[in-house]
């Protein structure tokens, strides 16, 4: 594990062995300014962590995964051409990141299979461009509070753009959002490639996780959890 301290780091960085990479400081997370056209962060190996960064710049892309089995979270991505980039990158975890002010925020090639994008926050005039037919867009159902109560369900990801109802309470929209509003479909390989079915009502530090999200409550998704049954 590598611990970055607080601070504003001018470069830009290639991982090419599984490592963690963790922010010292969650409230003081390091920001790495990428330099002119530069990539911010390059992963080339596989089963790497990144948690608690702020990426910025103007290159073309902020963070950029080509390879597998990694997990990106709590990162901040703004500025850059593409937000977070997939090239051949399969089985990777995009989770509690926010994406805002790029040109695109997150990208995925044809490639790159069998990932999942959830609990991120995304405001970019493109959210995505993706030419997978294979990305699950909402975790697998667990326990959560949102707004004083607790829940059970999947949790998808929050779109500025999302304009479907919430009316019942859960903080899940009733409405699927289309994460690709103007693109062709792709080779599909899962009916909900494109779809968020879970999307967030609020932003994603609004909803407490309860438990692990490998318990898999049987409750109906987003329904609530009756009190007295409630372990926690």
């Amino acid at each position: 594990t590598i611990l970055v301290k607080g601070g504003t780091y001018y470069e830009d960085l290639v991982i090419d062995r599984p490592v963690i990479v963790r922010a010292q400081d969650s409230h003081n997370p390091p920001e790495l300014v990428a330099s002119r056209g530069g990539t911010g962060i390059n992963l080339t190996a596989k089963g790497i962590v990144i948690d608690g960064m702020i990426l910025s710049g103007n290159g073309q892309c902020g963070l950029l995964v080509q390879s597998d089995n990694n997990k990106i979270t709590n990162v901040s991505v703004s500025g850059f051409g593409q937000g977070i980039c997939l090239k051949s990158a399969v089985n990777n975890d995009i989770v509690k990141n926010t994406l805002v002010n790029n040109t695109v925020g997150l990208v995925l090639d044809h490639e790159s299979q069998a990932n999942t994008v959830y609990l991120n926050y995304f405001d970019n005039p493109v959210d995505v461009e993706s030419q997978s037919g294979d990305v699950t867009w909402s975790s697998r159902p667990w326990e959560y509070q949102y707004g004083g109560r607790n829940f059970a369900g999947p949790l998808g990801n929050y779109w500025k753009k999302y304009t479907g109802s919430f009316t019942t309470g859960n903080g899940v929209g009733t409405v699927p959002y289309v994460v690709q509003q103007n693109a062709s479909s792709p080779d599909s390989k899962s009916p909900g490639s494109l779809t968020d079915r879970a999307p967030l009502a609020s932003p994603p530090d609004r909803y407490t996780l309860l438990g692990s999200e490998e318990r898999q409550p049987v409750t109906a998704p987003g329904s609530a959890i009756p009190k007295e049954n409630a372990d926690f």
